[in-house]
């Protein structure tokens, strides 16, 4: 029986550490105990022969979220200061942040086994693995409360309390709801839902989600003006993944919710029927491989693999995951140590912001029309802390090799302008873009300015793959920035709009200098790589050249034939590779032979007109 003749005072006196729920074997004549969440506790007479439990409350004990077990231990610990037992000790001290009563039981064998009892009960109904089989077990360890006698004039009696179980070694061990809930990580609709599924007979009614066959078949009529629709959004290429992937990009002005409403209103004006929302939303997850935004490579795949993985994978990962986080304190110690040096080299770090385009702004027409890619090219001295950004449209050029190694040649002839009479030493960073910057294009600029210009050497060191964060990224982050603001009055509707803007970024100190490109302005750095050489796969040593694991190239005035490399920013010398081995090159494919001299062919235009707009 309850014990209600003790005082509520008497009640909160703790009889056992707070941090322990205590509880005892249900007696036969205990079944009016209340199990409400206003004052789930209780007190129960203890028989002699079966002591209670105490179990402590397991703060990690957590199905998915922290969120859930904090909820849980939130509850579960409001419900103990009422729970007592006369098997425990209160030697306790109180904590006067909380007035909670703490104390050190981790080297308590009994508390450590309840501990792992209780996490067992967890792990058994969560590896059951079934939802109506865990259904099953929460209304198995479940009884609805009968009193004895209820008395109402209407006869509208309140729905009945329940009390909760568990079985412990055989033994039925009643508990409260709060318990119940923590222990098995559930949340108290769950446990309703369970409760609600039980028939008159005893069965638990199957889970019927998704089982319905009475779905609306949609008209194909409507079906087709919501995939026209979506098919009229313009796509956006991929900046850093156009090689790796074949999903799609939408600009991220808008979202679905606006997409659909856009959609409504067309159709609504023309009085045409309309696909609901979620038809819509559907079709466009369901049959379009479409994403909001154009992904940046900002996170490494290997660190998320790595964290991601379990113990018997991260064993096999952990050497290369090592190396790989070597690599990348080393290229940023190498670069700190450069900005450092004092011996006149060039030190600059060169990027390609992500396209800008026009026209842009909050006008909803802008959105459903293709629009014109604008392209921004920075290079970031790190010394004297000037920026060059080279801006030019799709009508000018593309964003190839071809590009990059135009705007890296008129940075370097830039540097030579500004130190007259003196060789110039020259090292660049960049990420790993093989497309733009790390292939034999670019090294055939670096060498034919060295071969052409007042250049002892150039040097191209390249920042880990996912963590090639730079200074470039700083530029960028302040022109798009100023962009934002900008739109608030207005859109942009020409291209020469955004240099004005990129011009006027930077508030402080030096102001970004914009150099505009024109398709007169691109070279043809693919013959300058002709005429220099043929042999990019294999050194002096035989060695496979693997591009993808280079991590510094080299020219050098004094080896015009040559270029040098590394693998590892840990190694001492360049391996070196001569790019042809005569002076007699072969034209391609023919048996005639062509100038011997190195880059006779000199720069060449790549375009002799602006590159036509597609009729889209």
């Amino acid at each position: 029986m309850v014990d209600n003749s003790i005082p509520s005072t008497s009640r909160q006196q703790k009889t056992g550490p707070p941090n322990y729920y205590i509880f005892s074997p249900i007696r036969s004549n205990e079944s009016d105990i209340d199990d409400s969440d206003e004052d789930p506790n209780f007190r129960l007479v203890q028989n002699s022969k079966t002591p209670s439990i105490v179990v402590p409350r397991i703060a990690s004990l957590t199905r998915s979220s922290t969120s859930s077990s904090s909820s849980s231990s939130s509850s579960s610990s409001s419900s103990t200061s009422n729970i007592s037992s006369d098997t425990e000790d209160d030697s306790e001290q109180a904590d006067p942040q909380n007035g909670m009563v703490a104390e050190n039981n981790s080297q308590n064998p009994e508390v450590e086994k309840k501990s792992r009892r209780r996490q067992q009960l967890f792990d058994a109904f969560w590896g059951l693995g079934n939802l109506e089989r865990q259904r099953e077990f929460v209304v198995r360890h479940s009884q609805p409360i009968k009193p004895k006698y209820r008395y109402s004039s209407t006869q509208d009696f309140r729905a009945l309390n329940t009390a909760f179980y568990f079985e412990v070694n055989g033994c039925k061990i009643r508990v409260c709801k709060p318990f119940f809930k923590s222990t098995l990580d559930l949340s108290y609709k769950a446990i309703k839902t369970a409760l609600k599924k039980q028939t008159e007979s005893g069965v638990i009614q199957a889970d019927l989600r998704g089982k319905h066959a009475n779905h609306p078949t949609i008209d194909p009529q409507i079906k087709k003006s919501v995939i026209d629709f979506i098919n009229c959004i313009p796509r956006i290429e991929s900046h850093y993944l156009r090689a790796q992937t074949s999903r799609e990009f939408i600009s991220c002005d808008k979202s679905l919710a606006d997409i659909y409403r856009d959609y409504k209103r067309f159709r609504e004006r023309d009085e045409l029927p309309v696909a609901t929302s979620s038809t819509f939303n559907r079709i466009f997850n369901t049959e379009f491989n479409i994403s909001f935004f154009v992904p940046k490579k900002d996170q490494c795949d290997l660190c998320e693999r790595y964290k991601n993985s379990d113990e018997e994978e991260k064993r096999k990962l952990s050497q290369e995951y090592e190396e790989h986080l070597k690599e990348k304190t080393l290229a940023r110690t190498e670069k700190e140590n450069d900005k450092n040096r004092t011996d006149g080299t060039i030190i600059a770090v060169y990027d390609l912001q992500a396209v800008l385009q026009v026209p842009k702004g909050q006008i909803s027409l802008f959105f459903y029309k293709s629009r014109i890619n604008c392209f921004n090219f920075t290079v970031s001295d790190l010394k004297a802390t000037d920026v060059v950004c080279y801006f030019w449209d799709e009508t000018e050029g593309k964003r190839g090799a071809v590009e990059i190694g135009s705007c890296i040649l008129d940075y370097i002839k830039s540097q030579v302008d500004h130190t007259p009479n003196k060789e110039i030493d020259v090292i660049f960073y960049s990420d790993n873009c093989g497309g733009q910057q790390k292939n034999k294009f670019l090294l055939s600029v670096y060498a034919y300015a060295v071969n052409k210009l007042r250049v002892k050497s150039i040097t191209h060191k390249f920042l880990i793959r996912g963590h090639s964060q730079n200074e470039g990224d700083n530029v960028h982050s302040v022109i798009e920035k100023q962009i934002k603001r900008y739109l608030q009055s207005g859109p942009i509707y020409i291209p020469e709009q955004y240099k004005t803007l990129i011009g006027t970024a930077k508030k402080t100190g030096k102001p970004y200098k914009v150099i505009e490109m024109t398709h007169n302005k691109f070279y043809d750095v693919k013959a300058l790589q002709e005429s220099w050489g043929t042999n990019f796969n294999i050194d002096e040593e035989k060695n496979q050249i693997k591009w993808h694991d280079i991590k510094v190239l080299r020219v050098e005035k004094k080896h015009l034939e040559a270029f040098f490399y590394k693998t590892s920013f840990t190694e001492e010398t360049f391996k070196k590779a001569c790019v042809r081995k005569s002076r007699v090159l072969r034209a391609r494919g023919t048996g005639s032979t062509i100038d011997q001299s190195l880059f006779s062919i000199g720069l060449t235009q790549a375009y002799t007109d602006k590159i036509a707009l597609s009729e889209a």
